[in-house]
């Protein structure tokens, strides 16, 4: 039974669509699920990588703490996205459950080895790691490069493409703390901004749950990340 649920959890994270279920099968003998509960580490920062961890449900703040202290949220991961690069011997990160999660912990090794071997496997995974590395860059270069209000633009912005674009509405998963530390900003400064958008008729905020009433104006602060989806709406 624990085989049959590491084996439905695989196939519904992305880099293994399509991938025969006899390697699935293979993968899930050599992995397990972890219930991760919030606020729990999952791995620190230098410690060695003997897993490879893909989210299945729920979602992880991943941290760097540099030598003054200064602690950066680099990646909030959620379902689908894996925590690290396969091929790195340790972990450049904290992980950290924001909310309780569901992990599956493969032995890096072997995912390398399955990695030689499958070549399809290969081109989702290196895919995927391309666009997880393009994301995390261009957050880095917002988090020194621009202002506050383009800081929460963009970040509005990803969540109407990731989840609003059919009825104009999204979610917040996140706590207003947790969303500043990661734009870089202090909570005072994300409630001003988000209040002067709704002010300015550009969205309306009820709860949780955001809808965009602008989005053309939310697209002239688009970054690297935004700008193509931005393009193909016409937003530009």
């Amino acid at each position: 039974m624990l085989k049959d649920n590491v084996i439905k959890a695989l196939s519904n994270v992305k880099i293994f669509s399509r991938i025969e279920n006899k390697i699935l099968e293979k993968i899930a003998c050599e992995s397990k699920l972890i219930n991760l509960a919030k606020g729990k580490f999952l791995f620190n920062q230098e410690q060695l990588a003997k897993k490879f961890y893909i989210v299945v449900d729920g979602s992880l703040a991943l941290t760097y703490l540099n030598c003054d202290g200064e602690e950066l949220i680099v990646e909030i991961a959620e379902s689908n996205d894996f925590l690290q690069d396969a091929f790195a011997s340790s972990f450049l990160v904290n992980a950290k459950a924001i909310n309780n999660s569901q992990i599956i912990a493969i032995d890096r090794l072997n995912m390398i080895e399955l990695l030689k071997l499958n070549s399809e496997l290969s081109f989702n995974f290196l895919s995927k790691n391309a666009q997880r590395n393009h994301k995390i860059f261009a957050h880095l270069i917002e988090l020194k490069g621009n202002n506050a209000k383009f800081k929460v633009a963009n970040f509005l912005l990803g969540l109407f493409f990731d989840q609003g674009q059919k009825n104009k509405q999204a979610l917040i998963k996140y706590d207003k703390s947790l969303i500043a530390s990661y734009l870089g900003i202090k909570p005072e400064t994300l409630s001003r901004i988000l209040k002067k958008l709704k002010s300015d008729g550009e969205i309306t905020i009820k709860k949780n749950l955001i809808t965009f009433l602008k989005i053309d104006s939310l697209c002239q602060y688009c970054n690297q990340n935004t700008k193509e989806k931005c393009l193909e709406k016409k937003c530009l």
